[in-house]
């Protein structure tokens, strides 16, 4: 089957009379190298191998090598003397059409296809770069290299890294399960040291001066602050919720398990004074099938995206004079820690759906201060 040339790319060697397009550099957001070619069934597949920006200077070099493959018989699930199971590319491409399967039986969150699926793109990439085709060739020293070329040439940081990593140790499982590799040989890398987060947990006087910035310049991005540090409701969750999930009587709010990120329906506490804001916007009021949080972070039929909180948030922070490691998300952090303080650990554990003590004791950091409840203390000796 013989394919047009796609967009005004000029005919060179390796366009003759051959099933394939010229691979191309398409850009955006996401730049990719794209092509198209007939599969071994016979049906025409559209291919990609992601680019980073920092990367796009190399990228004729990836055009030009991919151009040079498909014109010497070489496709994504062929090669030239081999088997279509020993080839990694097809694999891959196997593995992307499971991962899609899982996003439409919502046995995977959207956002975690779409995390995978572009970290997929980018392991394609790293293959084609080393011309390693086969699946023998995909082993420690190879996801070692991945690693270090993630690192190197993509200049990513050790946290993004330790994610590929985590990653790649959930392809191979999917691979030892299939029977493809021997044994999920990922688990055998070992993460780099992360930096401490960026991410600090506000004081007194910083929470009194967002909510009277926000108080005065829109309230309903003030509910969605005081929704985060009372709920603790995820900002990606908190976008999902609809008026129905507000049960304003038994002063609760329902996370459903379709948008949670363990996939557990919970509830959570709504304590008094929230109930009383969110009737005083009318929210009592308004159709039980609209989001909390639509466009202009105002309930609406659609729901707003999770960035429009950091959006909002980083708009406040510059007329406050916060520190850029005061984010949105730290509302979490100081609502964990005073009702930690005030209630205990264990209500605080609840109330922010943590499966164990342990992760709630991540938010309750130790800031170094000398508390006076310790230099009061008696004790029994």
């Amino acid at each position: 089957m013989l394919f047009l040339l796609m967009g005004n790319a000029k005919k060179n060697k390796y366009t003759i009379d051959a099933d394939y397009t010229l691979p191309q550099l398409t850009g955006g957001a996401n730049p990719c190298v794209t092509f198209h070619y007939t599969g071994l069934d016979g049906a025409v597949r559209e291919w990609r191998v992601a680019v980073s920006r920092c990367a796009l200077a190399s990228a004729d070099v990836l055009v030009t090598r991919l151009s040079r493959l498909l014109a010497s018989g070489w496709r994504p699930d062929a090669l030239p003397g081999r088997e279509r199971g020993e080839l990694l590319l097809a694999v891959l491409e196997d593995y992307a059409n499971y991962v899609d399967e899982m996003g439409r039986l919502g046995s995977m969150r959207p956002k975690t296809v779409y995390d995978y699926n572009s970290r997929l793109l980018v392991l394609k990439e790293y293959a084609v770069r080393r011309e390693k085709w086969l699946v023998s060739d995909f082993g420690v020293s190879y996801a070692t290299r991945f690693l270090d070329w993630l690192v190197s040439f993509r200049k990513v940081g050790a946290v993004t890294r330790n994610n590929y990593l985590t990653w790649l140790s959930s392809l191979c499982t999917w691979m030892w399960e299939r029977g493809i590799i021997a044994d999920n040989f990922a688990r055998r890398i070992r993460p780099l040291r992360e930096p401490p987060k960026r991410r600090d947990a506000m004081s007194a006087d910083e929470l009194r001066r967002v909510c009277d910035w926000f108080a005065a310049h829109d309230r309903w991005m003030l509910l969605a602050c005081r929704m985060e540090y009372y709920t603790m409701i995820r900002p990606g969750e908190l976008v999902r919720l609809r008026l129905s999930d507000l049960d304003f009587e038994g002063r609760r709010v329902r996370c459903r398990a379709e948008w949670t990120k363990n996939r557990k329906d919970e509830w959570v506490a709504l304590n008094a004074s929230l109930v009383a804001e969110l009737r005083g916007l009318g929210v009592d009021g308004m159709p039980r099938d609209w989001f909390l949080f639509g466009r202009h972070v105002r309930p609406g039929r659609r729901p707003a995206d999770s960035q429009v909180f950091n959006r909002r948030w980083k708009a406040m922070r510059g007329e406050v004079g916060l520190p850029p490691s005061v984010q949105f998300y730290s509302l979490k952090d100081s609502g964990i820690r005073d009702l930690a303080n005030a209630e205990g650990i264990i209500v605080a554990r609840d109330q922010a759906r943590h499966a164990d003590v342990s992760t709630t004791n991540l938010y309750v950091k130790n800031t170094g201060v000398v508390h006076q409840e310790a230099k009061d203390f008696k004790g029994a000796m």
